[in-house]
């Protein structure tokens, strides 16, 4: 048994009462206090997640069209099929 396991057989009810969301301070229902947004992020990684959106939102209206145009073709040969 390690030291932290032990420490916390020994403690948990009097360090940690209830259960395990409300000892986190992000969702504590009695301070209301969150934390601050960070606004300071390196313009590199600003730019490159910007560049990734962009080019993910490129592929799904790619995708979108190849699946409008596929709908289309298959429309346009069960015409073919059904004259025949």
């Amino acid at each position: 048994m390690t030291l932290a396991e032990t420490l916390h057989t020994k403690h948990k009810t009097s360090i940690f009462p209830g259960t395990f969301g409300q000892n986190l301070p992000v969702s504590s229902p009695h301070g209301g206090a969150c934390y601050q947004s960070f606004t300071r992020y390196p313009d590199h990684f600003v730019s490159f997640q910007n560049r990734l959106r962009e080019k993910i939102v490129n592929q799904e209206e790619e995708i979108q069209k190849k699946g409008e145009i596929l709908q289309d073709l298959k429309t346009k040969a069960s015409e073919i099929v059904e004259q025949e």
